[in-house]
């Protein structure tokens, strides 16, 4: 203990240095020096060495670690006892020459030793007494007897580290707290309440260590804050802990990957629109961790339904939480408790000179900075002065800041004095999305003032029933904030409170009451009771970047994420290695999905252990691979994972009926569960107004090189005729580099190739629209297990379909209502198109009939009633099963 103060939790000397005895006895580390304030020298040493070397060194510092490198020279080493507990108040000796003294010495030892900062720097960076001194710690977290509590937080600090530490201080003599932060190289963990302790970070993949030190630590229960950041998988580290959780909803990142509920940067609170909104807002612009929003949530959604409790810092935030099915096990616990009794009041007139209009803290555009910049710049400085008690963060306007007065960063325990010493008219909260909670909202209620806000989030609930409070719209301009400052100037003079004047309402103080006595009952993650609505862990495809598949996508996640399923049960993304984690009825899963053999095996075990329904959905026939497929040497080795998940799954879903003759051998009981498209995300693109020129689209997998080879000489053919009245893009569906003049390679955007959501926003959005659709696929037995699903893509963006005569699109959409059929020769494809080429009134009318049919034939929506019918027959069976 080499820096003073007061030893941890109040314990003594000898109380600690017994904890080390017993939890480190023995145990050592070498050191490249030792410290002169208690060194244990062998008489061995001494003799060959020599003593210290006091004409060099003099008074103190500096001479012990020139000991211990002279002994170092000739093959001797330093070890640290880890056993041993000495405490040393630091800098005593010597008092006030301690600095000057201890730079002489270093400068002594760099003459002689030009390394030694380098080399104690990297003993320092190796922290080889880190284990032993959480091994310390461990002992006496373990020997208080109280809870010990994991803080899970971002690494950004702002208003969550200060609710974190208030919570850490209010219940320091009751309970243990560890922090888990995320960090640039993983997570840390640290004993706050010990500033001096170590620090230990592990990698992202060091989950199981990082779980083994807290269990030692006897963790007994989380409280998750913030996961920005956090590459460490804390669902599994709870999961592996197996204990209860908490967590607190500072902002809404597990919702919106922007955070804030913002569409982008500058602009206003979003309104929480449709999937397809969000994907769009996902899209623009891309780079992020979000691909789309089904993904983003179903991958969060486990925090608040595992959780035992969710606390919410306002009604708002519950609120929200209730419209995205998050609020289960919500409870309303904000940061502040208030006593009733009447609003803190010292309202002060600008009857003279200018008002004083205050800004507080770090001013950012979510907080409203553009309408602060704007409104500053437009209003009239011999009226009002703005002054910003804080700073700006990002792009403000140097014209803006020229007007106001700034004060710069302050510690959140001077903001009381900062607000008294600028004695504001009017605090100003202009935020443009729905803040959870304020701090700086608090100080201005404590303050007095006059208070503007905006009418969204907690400020209107905090704020209700306050007199000299106005509230406004988030999209109320700068002109009419102006107008608004006016208005309030008049009142404030005039003494006129603009609202009923009422007592402050009483605001429970959540924490005290419940923080350390949660419900007795286990978390959801760990209880088997029956949930408010059945469960589907689904388990679907995914690229080796972790991202779904399309067909992840089209079979299982927006199946099941769709309102006709998602209102009848809950669902559980999670993957082939932590859905073992989960007690569900259902459990889904498809194609690739899972990995070998050994892991299928495992999960029918766990199926069968758990009483769960195990089901398993094929969309290809991936047992016979043909030789000549661009993918063959991929897909065939991972055939007997497939034939085995078909073996010993107890419902199998299977595309098309093609598909289910093919497998009728091994699963004869196989349901055919028809592809439908998403109509949420399959938007309808804005019709172009011109069909000059008649714009040709074909796309699908790099797969379809003999496909496309069939329909290539017609669309040369074409070309070569119509010249620019006719232009043919190819999305895909060859893997050859290079197309013939005439044939447009057109690549999807960044997005677009991020994942299949963000595909469909971009071939609906992006690119100019299409009018004719083209699906040519030949008639072999692998493609005859296939579905008509390009068609479905064609018909859902409004264009008239043009499909192969193929037991594939035969009785498809395309067979009529979305478009023509035609034979697979070169020729005859020539002719279909050449005649929808210029039969315009013909190609308009297909066009127009597609979007419907698609709706009325293709879509979920319209597919809803058979697949929740489905679901619920496989549930039926568990519940026969089970009883």
């Amino acid at each position: 203990h080499n820096e003073g103060g007061p030893i941890a939790f109040g314990k003594t000397l000898g109380e600690i240095d017994a904890i080390c005895r017993t939890v480190n006895a023995g145990r050592w580390v070498n050191a490249p020096t030792t410290v002169g304030f208690c060194m244990y020298i062998r008489r061995d040493a001494l003799r060959e060495v020599g003593g210290f070397d006091a004409e060099r060194f003099a008074l103190g510092y500096g001479e012990e670690n020139d000991f211990c490198l002279r002994t170092t020279a000739l093959g001797w080493q330093h070890r640290i006892a880890c056993d041993t507990f000495v405490y040393h108040r630091g800098s005593v000796s010597f008092g006030d020459r301690s600095a000057e003294l201890s730079a002489r010495a270093m400068a002594l030892i760099l003459e002689r030793y030009p390394s030694y900062s380098r080399d104690i720097a990297r003993h320092v960076g190796f922290g080889a007494m880190t284990p032993f001194r959480f091994a310390v710690t461990a002992a006496l977290f373990r020997e208080a007897k109280l809870p010990v509590i994991l803080m899970v937080v971002h690494g950004l600090g702002g208003g969550v580290r200060r609710h974190v530490d208030t919570l850490i201080q209010r219940f320091a003599d009751k309970a243990r707290f560890l922090l888990l932060a995320a960090s640039d190289r993983g997570a840390s963990l640290s004993v706050p309440s010990l500033p001096d302790h170590p620090i230990v970070v592990f990698p992202a993949d060091r989950n199981d260590e990082l779980a083994a030190l807290l269990r030692s630590m006897g963790v007994s229960r989380i409280h998750i804050h913030h996961l920005i950041g956090m590459d460490m998988d804390i669902r599994t580290l709870v999961h592996r802990l197996a204990v209860p959780f908490d967590v607190t909803v500072h902002d809404y990142y597990a919702i919106c990957p922007q955070i804030n509920l913002l569409p982008w940067r500058y602009g206003l609170y979003c309104g929480e629109p449709d999937i397809a909104g969000c994907n769009s807002c996902i899209a623009h612009p891309p780079g992020g961790q979000a691909r789309d929003i089904v993904t983003w949530r179903g991958e969060r959604a486990w925090q608040f339904r595992e959780a035992e409790r969710v606390f919410c810092p306002s009604r708002d935030v519950m609120a929200r939480l209730r419209r995205h099915g998050l609020a289960e096990n919500a409870v309303l616990a904000p940061h502040e408790a208030i006593e009733a009794g009447p609003w803190p009041l010292r309202i002060t007139s600008p009857a003279t000179g200018k008002m004083r209009i205050a800004v507080l803290g770090t001013l950012v555009d979510h907080k409203g900075a553009r309408t602060v910049a704007s409104v500053a710049e437009l209003a009239d400085p011999k009226v009002t002065q703005i002054h910003l008690i804080g700073h700006t963060d990002g792009p403000f306007s140097e014209r803006a800041l020229r007007r106001m007065k700034v004060t710069g960063r302050y510690d959140d325990a001077d903001l009381p004095g900062l607000i008294e010493t600028v004695a504001p008219h009017l605090i100003w909260f202009p935020a443009v999305w729905p803040e959870t909670f304020s701090y700086t909202l608090s100080a201005a209620i404590e303050a007095g003032t006059a208070i503007a806000a905006t009418l969204i989030g907690s400020h209107a609930e905090r704020l209700d029933g306050r007199p000299f409070t106005w509230l406004a719209d988030i999209g109320t301009s700068p002109a009419d904030w102006i107008d608004l400052f006016d208005k309030i100037r008049v009142d404030l003079v005039a003494g006129r409170p603009n609202r009923i004047t009422a007592k402050r309402p009483a605001v429970e103080d959540y924490y005290a009451a419940h923080y350390l006595q949660p419900p007795a009952r286990p978390p959801a993650s760990l209880r088997r009771i029956q949930p408010s609505r059945p469960r589907i862990a689904v388990v679907p495809e995914r690229f080796d970047s972790g991202v779904p598949t399309p067909c992840g996508y089209i079979r299982l996640l927006q199946p099941l994420h769709h309102p006709s399923v998602d209102q009848h049960f809950q669902t559980i993304m999670t993957d082939a290695a932590s859905v073992f984690d989960y007690d569900a009825e259902i459990i889904v899963t498809q194609r690739h999905a899972v990995p070998d053999l050994k892991t299928a095996d495992r999960l029918a075990a766990h199926a069968k252990h758990t009483g769960a329904v195990l089901v398993f959905d094929l969309d290809d026939d991936l047992l016979d691979i043909p030789a000549r497929h661009p993918d063959a040497k991929v897909l065939r080795p991972r055939a007997n994972v497939v034939r085995r998940m078909l073996e010993v799954a107890d419902h199998v879903w299977l595309s098309t009926a093609g598909l289910a003759e093919r497998l009728s051998g091994i699963r004869p009981d196989a349901v055919v569960m028809e592809n439908r498209l998403d109509e949420r995300i399959w938007t309808p693109p804005v019709t172009p107004v011109s069909d000059q020129p008649v714009r040709i689209l074909c796309m699908g997998t790099t797969t379809h090189d003999q496909d496309f080879k069939l329909i290539e000489p017609a669309l040369l053919r074409l070309k070569a005729e119509y010249r620019d009245r006719v232009v043919i893009d190819i999305v895909g569906m060859t893997s050859q580099n290079a197309l013939p003049p005439g044939l447009n390679r057109v690549a999807p955007s960044a997005n677009g190739r991020r994942s299949y959501p963000g595909f469909v926003h971009w071939v609906t959005t992006v690119q100019p629209a299409w009018h004719i659709g083209l699906a040519p696929v030949l008639d072999t037995p692998f493609n005859r297990a296939k579905s008509a699903i390009k068609a479905m893509d064609y018909a859902a963006m409004g264009l008239a379909v043009v499909a192969s005569d193929t037991p594939v699109y035969r009785g498809s959409i395309a067979d009529g209502p979305a478009g023509v059929l035609v034979a697979n020769s070169p020729a005859a494809w020539y002719r279909t198109l050449d005649e929808m080429i210029r039969h315009r009134d013909r190609r308009l009318a297909t066009a127009s009939n597609a979007r419907a049919a698609f709706l009325g034939r293709a879509s979920l929506a319209s597919h809803a009633q058979i697949r929740r019918a489905a679901w619920m027959r496989v549930l039926d069976v568990r519940r026969t099963d089970a009883a």
